[in-house]
């Protein structure tokens, strides 16, 4: 894994992440691992993502699976906190997706909470998942610039992709 726990802060923070929700883990684990190789498939393309993947088990890492990663951690340089890498706002994302319900013997129910009001994350979601689209824009800028390293089918198959695409509070 490329991210972890320490990934979600600023515009991103989870509240409590070390804690639990009426007694269940957060599980935020569980979606890094299940959603951080979703974006990087989709990213990435299958072949340039099975040769990263293999790149990072080699000792010692070549510097184009090194520096791959280093822009996929912080999308714009080392200047900018762990909150720019889009593998975190996508895994963000799909993790406040999921907590919107919970499964419950009678169905999906809409949890609450004593001493607050519950309000739409779609504000929050849109803005995060357009920030993620961004840095996918300039991660596959910084990609197609290194043709001779980096596969150049990626450049023709990459960009009709879902995470290449802007969304707003209507889904529209």
């Amino acid at each position: 894994m490329i991210i972890d726990k320490t990934f979600f802060i600023g515009e991103i923070a989870i509240a409590g992440i070390e804690n639990t929700l009426d007694g269940a883990p957060l599980n935020l684990d569980y979606f890094i691992e299940k959603y951080e190789p979703e974006f990087l498939h989709e990213l990435l393309g299958e072949d340039l993502f099975n040769d990263f993947k293999a790149g990072l088990l080699i000792a010692p890492i070549p510097s184009k699976w090194t520096d791959l990663k280093a822009r996929l951690e912080k999308a714009f340089g080392t200047n900018f906190p762990k909150d720019h890498c889009p593998i975190a706002k996508f895994v963000y994302h799909q993790y406040w997706i999921d907590k919107v319900t919970q499964a419950s013997p009678i169905g999906e129910v809409v949890p609450t909470s004593e001493n607050s009001i519950r309000v739409s994350s779609d504000v929050r979601l849109v803005t995060v998942w357009n920030s993620m689209v961004d840095d996918n824009y300039e991660i596959a800028r910084w990609l197609t610039s290194y043709p001779e390293i980096y596969s150049y089918e990626w450049q023709l198959n990459n960009w009709h992709k879902t995470i290449f695409k802007k969304k707003n509070r209507f889904n529209l």
